[in-house]
């Protein structure tokens, strides 16, 4: 899959998660918790979802990270470390 094909199932899994109207808010420096107003369940959602699309495993430590701090960008480069 490419890199553009993989943003855009992302882009997909955090719209739906998230129940994003406007696609424009996943900006890559969007904060997941701040600005795009997820919450601890919605990071579990969107970590068995990604692991499940992608046959990838996240850590937990990358799911606090994801909650505490991440960006829409963090999560792109999640996948692609975790697909290497």
């Amino acid at each position: 899959m490419e890199k553009q094909e993989r943003i855009a199932k992302i882009n997909e899994i955090l719209i739906d998660k998230l129940v994003i109207n406007n696609p424009d808010e996943l900006r890559p420096e969007a904060r997941l918790t701040e600005d795009l107003a997820a919450d601890s369940l919605d990071a579990i959602d969107i970590t068995m979802e990604l692991e499940r699309t992608f046959g990838i495993s996240i850590t937990d430590y990358q799911l606090r990270q994801m909650t505490e701090s991440g960006t829409v960008q963090d999560v792109y480069n999640m996948v692609d470390e975790a697909l290497k």
